[in-house]
């Protein structure tokens, strides 16, 4: 059973599942200034608790207060392509988020960079209301994700061929903001 408060004030990216690690973003951006994500700055605090009997189960629940504000491009350095311009940040629904996130897992944690595959059952939902927790979004969200691995032959290899699935799934009630 675990207690935390996190304060900070970070650069956020609107959601994008993740196709590229922010390692090779960071060395695209760096070589050619070629950063498909996009960010807004967020400012604020998170209070959360855990539940973790086992390595391969975990719940958390936690209240989120934060202000989002749009993020607009701060450099132009680049090693090779200085005559190239950053594509800009779009602009974001401004304001105060405030809300309640409840977090289930059942199976493996991540591993930093995916650099070992996993099997495990992950769901999320999030929970933003005026009337409830105060802020100026109002909606309730729910994302789900199933990652599976399969050994196909050659068990006995250090690092054996395998047929990996990952399946995503969200929907939401209210109204959305974009980030």
């Amino acid at each position: 059973l675990g207690f935390g408060v996190d304060a900070y004030r970070k650069l956020e990216n609107i959601p994008d599942e993740g196709y590229y690690g922010s390692t090779i973003i960071s060395l695209f951006s760096l070589i050619d200034k070629n950063d498909y994500r996009d960010y807004f700055l967020a400012t604020g605090w998170r209070a959360f608790t855990t539940f973790h009997p086992k390595r391969i189960f975990s719940i958390q629940l936690g209240f989120v207060s934060e202000n989002h504000d749009s993020m607009f491009n701060k450099t132009s350095f680049s090693l090779f392509s200085k005559n190239k311009v950053f594509r800009p940040n779009p602009a974001i629904n401004e304001g105060n988020l405030k809300s309640i996130n409840f977090d289930f897992r059942f199976g493996e944690e991540e591993v930093p960079l995916g650099l070992v595959s996993r099997d495990a059952f992950d769901f999320s939902v999030e929970h933003a209301s005026p009337s409830f927790t105060g802020g100026d979004f109002e909606f309730t969200r729910y994302v789900t994700s199933l990652e599976w691995n399969v050994q196909t032959f050659a068990t006995d290899l250090l690092f054996p061929p395998k047929i990996s699935i990952k399946l995503n799934a969200g929907t939401s009630s209210g109204s959305l903001p974009v980030q």
